[in-house]
């Protein structure tokens, strides 16, 4: 019983308004770059991971955001939405991020998060209340 209060001490840490997960006990697997991914696949697959998140907000953000640049991504734009999506183990990070709320580490401080975050900002002042995700284009 100790140790399960020792975890849930440590597990919720209250950061502004916004709760974050923290906890030594609980490891995420690295992200691993795919090598060799032809870009039609890639850009397949950014838009799958776009659109599976772990929170309705981020799929909501990213979806639309996939949806109207994606495909005119060079491939250096490419790999800075997939270090973007897929790096980061919160959700939450991503969000604060891409909202403003925080400011990114360094090593996502990019074109490509400074074209996301003005796609959000544009979102947000338009007042669209977007609530569902675009459809899929077979």
């Amino acid at each position: 019983m100790a140790a399960i209060r020792m975890l849930a001490a440590r597990i919720m840490v209250s950061r502004g308004s916004w709760l974050r997960w923290q906890s030594t006990d609980i490891s995420y697997p690295k992200y691993t770059p795919r090598t060799g991914e032809d870009e039609t696949v890639k850009r397949k697959r950014l838009l799958y991971q776009s659109r599976k998140r772990g929170m309705t907000e981020n799929g909501i953000l990213l979806s639309t955001f996939a949806e109207r640049y994606l495909n005119k991504f060079t491939s250096q734009q490419l790999e800075e939405y997939d270090k973007l999506i897929n790096e980061p183990s919160n959700d939450w990070d991503i969000y604060q991020w891409i909202t403003k709320k925080e400011i990114p580490p360094l090593e996502y401080q990019t074109p490509t998060l400074s074209l996301l975050q003005e796609h959000t900002a544009t979102l947000n002042a338009n007042s669209t209340h977007v609530q569902t995700q675009p459809p899929l284009n077979e």
